[in-house]
């Protein structure tokens, strides 16, 4: 067994390394022809993208729907060619690459707090950059991995993502380690924009359903005050990048004394769910609309067999 996860992650570095070689460009056009084929021969993520288009955006025409799943094919290839270069790349890509026009505001943010800045972001974009471009222009980064499963490939690709001093929190115990780490004054954050089990969420309207969103977000911004954002990397023309990120002021949440902790967090929840919606409305095809997001569903939402 570990044989065979070594190969595997053997065969994986070299077929990065390959891709790694051909013309960016090149690269992006077969990633979207790729996925047309796996589209096509497992359909039932292209019937999951059109379910959710239809509760996310029930007045566009079917033109318009076609349009952003064919874009959305070209951002899953640009996520996967942007995230395999990850080894390649080094902070004199980035500071030529990635812009950051409101870096003034971030510094000062992170002065502003003897904790550290809480980043809240999701599935856009090339979202794997995130970070690693992010830690170039400031302190590190703490976030939150899913693991892969080979151990050999999971090392590997975490000493790449902590290139510029980053470090990784596992799922397991992720709040905990959150809520340290920020009371330490250290940046961190994770991803919340997809569904997760009844028990792990709150109820948010995330374009005007009720989605199960994760309450990790709404209870470490709550117990540790730190300044929270909500972020994401926007491609642009040319290979070049934004960071953009919006600051959530929610003191006068914290301070009011007629809400209880259960629904601070959700009104929380409620601000950065909307500004997560604004980030994908500016590109609709940039998010990852294969996700079953309204999977786990409240009580006369949605039917529980909608995906299937």
């Amino acid at each position: 067994m570990i044989i065979v996860e070594y190969l595997t992650y053997i065969i994986a570095r070299v077929f990065i390394i390959i891709c790694n070689l051909l013309p960016y460009n090149f690269r992006i056009f077969a990633g979207k022809t790729l996925f047309s084929f796996i589209i096509f021969f497992v359909p039932k993520y292209k019937k999951i993208i059109y379910k959710n288009f239809s509760l996310a955006f029930p007045k566009k025409s079917q033109e318009e729907l076609d349009l952003i799943y064919e874009d959305s094919k070209k951002s899953l290839s640009k996520f996967v060619i942007d995230s395999l270069r990850l080894p390649n790349l080094n902070e004199a890509w980035v500071k030529k690459h990635v812009k950051f026009p409101q870096l003034a505001e971030y510094q000062e943010l992170e002065l502003s707090s003897k904790n550290g800045i809480f980043l809240c972001s999701g599935h856009v974009d090339s979202f794997e950059l995130l970070p690693f471009a992010l830690s170039y222009y400031s302190k590190p980064i703490s976030f939150v991995v899913r693991p892969f499963k080979n151990k050999f490939l999971d090392k590997w690709w975490s000493d790449v993502r902590g290139r510029a001093g980053n470090s990784m929190i596992q799922r397991n115990g992720a709040i905990r380690s959150l809520v340290k780490k920020l009371k330490k004054g250290h940046n961190a954050g994770l991803l919340f924009d997809q569904n997760v089990v009844r028990k792990d969420a709150v109820f948010v309207d995330w374009f005007g359903r009720p989605a199960s969103t994760t309450k990790a977000l709404g209870y470490i911004a709550l117990v540790t005050r730190a300044p929270t954002i909500v972020l994401c990397i926007k491609s642009l023309e040319n290979d070049m990048f934004e960071v953009r990120f919006k600051h959530c002021d929610f003191n006068h949440i914290f301070n009011n004394d007629d809400l209880s902790k259960e629904e601070k967090m959700i009104e929380i929840t409620k601000i950065a769910t909307s500004e997560q919606e604004k980030i994908i409305l500016d590109n609709p095809s940039a998010w990852f609309w294969m996700h079953r997001r309204w999977k786990t569903t409240p009580e006369e939402s949605i039917p529980e067999d909608f995906y299937t």
